[in-house]
C-alpha cells in the first residue's frame, strides 16, 4: 500500500520495467478495509532449491470492476534477473483491453485478479497456471485465505483430483509437467447442485461401422457443456 505524504523507494533488477501508479481521490486514500473484501494467496516453493518461490492472488470485491482494472489486477512481474524456473501465474486475455482510467493491458499474465462480487448463487472459478521449466520433481502448494460464509465451498481441481481447500492447507506436487493448470471454484458444491452433469445422454452407433480407418460417433446431451 501506499500513504500520502510519504517517501518510498522502488529498486527493480531489470531496466526495462515501467512503474506506472494510478491517482487516487483522497476518499479513496481514506478508505478502509471492510469485510467485503475476500481473497486467497497460494505460493508455489521447491522443496530440492530453497530460493525457488512463486506467488498468486484471489480476490473479491464488491466494488471491484469486471475484467481488466489495473490496480487490482496486476501483471506478473519476473522476481529475478535470471529466468525464473518455477513461475506461477493466472492467464487472462486481456491485451489491448482499457479499463476507466485509460490504462491499457499489456501483459495476459497476472499477480492477481480481483473480481467484482456476484450473488450468492453464483460460483466464482478462476484459473492459474505453473511453469516447471526446470522440470523439478518436488514442488509444495500451499494456500491462505479469508474467512468464508457458511455455506460457501472452496476447490481445487488439478490433474482429475479434486483438494478441499477449507480442510486442506497445502498440497506436495511430484513428477510435474512442464505446464500445469489449476482451477479454484468458490460457492456452492457442484456435485451437490448437479451443476455441469448431464441428467441423459444418448451415444449412436458407428458410421459408417466401427471396423473402417475411421469413424464417427454422435453424443448428445441434455445441455450444452
Amino acid at each position: 500500500s501506499i500513504y500520502p505524504f510519504e517517501g518510498y523507494f522502488w529498486h527493480a533488477a531489470r531496466g526495462d520495467l515501467l512503474l506506472k501508479i494510478r491517482p487516487h481521490s483522497f476518499e479513496q486514500l481514506t478508505k478502509e478495509e471492510t469485510d467485503k473484501n475476500w481473497s486467497i494467496n497460494f505460493k508455489i516453493e521447491s522443496l530440492e532449491e530453497s530460493n525457488y518461490s512463486d506467488e498468486i492472488k484471489l480476490g473479491l470485491n464488491k466494488d471491484a470492476s469486471d475484467g481488466f482494472q489495473y490496480g487490482e489486477d496486476e501483471y506478473d512481474i519476473p522476481t529475478y534477473i535470471v529466468e525464473h524456473p518455477v513461475n506461477l501465474y493466472i492467464e487472462n486475455n486481456w491485451i489491448g483491453n482499457t479499463d476507466i482510467n485509460g490504462n491499457t493491458a499489456e501483459s495476459n499474465r497476472y499477480y492477481s485478479d480481483i473480481r467484482k462480487e456476484n450473488s450468492t448463487d453464483q460460483n466464482q472459478i478462476w484459473k492459474f497456471k505453473l511453469e516447471n521449466k526446470n522440470n523439478i520433481n518436488n514442488l509444495k502448494l500451499t494456500w491462505n485465505f479469508n474467512e468464508l460464509n457458511n455455506e460457501d465451498k472452496l476447490f481445487l481441481f488439478h490433474n482429475g483430483n479434486v483438494y478441499n481447500l477449507v480442510e486442506e492447507s497445502e498440497m506436495l506436487l511430484s513428477d510435474i509437467d512442464e505446464n500445469s493448470e489449476f482451477v479454484v471454484l468458490l460457492g456452492k458444491d457442484p456435485l451437490e447442485q448437479g451443476l455441469g452433469l448431464p441428467t441423459i445422454f444418448s451415444l449412436s452407433n458407428a458410421y459408417p461401422n466401427p471396423f473402417n480407418p475411421s469413424t464417427e460417433l454422435s453424443l448428445a446431451l441434455d445441455q450444452d457443456g
